[in-house]
């Protein structure tokens, strides 16, 4: 029994004739392949424009710096997530600012944010973890309040409802994601028309032309033509993929039903299934059962971005973030893809439960 998830799955025939169309071109970045999945991401998502880049950090900067943010800015973020965020926020020549989690739901904590806003504070990066959506009408309504920009991090959240009220929002198409390339790849969207120029701007090092780069910045990130190519061919399976994982999830809400082992609660209507992550103070001895088992499981995230060495000397004083670092101590991260199958989920259900029953 395969608990992996085979990327090109179930259209490999339609993936191997988009990279030979891709091949036959003699055209590998930034060409038609690009613009056509710019203009149906930006249709799926219900946005104005989208503009498609190298990967999903390369996004959150370009959208930062085509948003304004620089050198001497704060920019508030979530301490429970991937680093990546954080290294996006620094390479604009800003300072992540890290801000703490609701325990129920891990996703950010509005309120927190709120007392971290200082002069210097010009934008918030709130990350919509695991697939679940925050409340992005309450960040709005703060970040008016205070003038600041928002960019979300959708990276595990495609084909969720309940995004576009940002400024800007950034996905990553990592082959691992809902929406997945065979390679890297990632996209801004927006409905505001000067920071999609922007954006595609900076993606091709801020060339007004061949040889002349004007606004700083730039960078050189243009989407693959194959991987956008592959992306198309994937899209239009997104939604009946997203309903299979929503089903595996609900399978294991039935399943989980164990009074020790946590389950993520306050996930709303508008969420997607990328992670179905548990938790306990178990997780470690409860890791290591699954994986006699023959279960593989993930942690995300072992260690609080603020506490990742490369971070600890930015935010001394800005601490603590204890449901984070609880979040860190405990998550699981359990098999889930669309391809899963009952069978296999009963494994896990039965391992967990074994392990439960003897646990001390």
């Amino acid at each position: 029994m395969n608990f992996n998830l085979d990327l090109m799955l179930p259209y490999k025939d339609e993936v191997k004739a988009a990279v030979t169309r891709v091949i036959d071109s003699g055209w590998y970045l930034g060409g038609s392949e690009t613009e056509a999945f710019e203009a149906e991401w930006a249709a799926f998502t219900g946005q104005r424009y989208a503009v498609g880049v190298g990967n999903g950090t390369d996004a959150i900067r370009i959208a930062l710096t085509a948003l304004g943010i620089g050198p001497g800015d704060e920019v508030l973020t979530p301490a429970h997530c991937v680093g990546f965020t954080a290294l996006a926020i620094r390479a604009t020549g800003a300072t992540p600012v890290f801000v703490d989690i609701y325990r129920e739901s891990h996703m950010p904590n509005v309120w927190d944010y709120e007392r971290l806003i200082t002069p210097r504070t010009k934008a918030i990066v709130p990350v919509h973890l695991y697939g679940n959506v925050t409340d992005m009408v309450k960040f709005m309504e703060v970040a008016a309040a205070h003038g600041l920009v928002v960019v979300e991090d959708a990276a595990h959240a495609h084909g969720a409802a309940g995004l576009g009220h940002a400024h800007a929002t950034a996905y990553s198409f990592y082959p691992t994601k809902n929406l997945g390339a065979l390679g890297e790849a990632g996209a801004i969207n927006t409905n505001i028309p000067i920071v999609a120029e922007r954006c595609r701007l900076l993606r091709d090092g801020g060339r007004t032309d061949r040889y002349v780069h004007e606004p700083p910045g730039g960078l050189n990130s243009m989407m693959d033509e194959v991987q956008a190519a592959i992306l198309r061919v994937k899209l239009p399976h997104l939604r009946e993929r997203n309903a299979a994982r929503e089903r595996a999830a609900e399978y294991y809400h039935d399943g989980l039903k164990i009074p020790r082992l946590g389950l993520l609660t306050g996930f709303g209507p508008h969420r997607v299934w990328h992670l179905y992550v548990a938790r306990t103070p178990l997780r470690d001895a409860l890791r290591a059962h699954l994986e006699a088992a023959g279960i593989p499981t993930l942690i995300h995230y072992p260690l609080p971005v603020p506490l990742q060495p490369t971070f600890m000397g930015e935010n001394v004083g800005r601490g603590p973030w204890p449901v984070s670092e609880e979040a860190s101590r405990e998550v699981l991260s359990l098999p889930l893809h669309a391809d899963i199958t009952h069978e296999e989920q009963d494994r896990v259900i039965d391992a967990i439960q074994s392990f439960f029953k003897s646990a001390p």
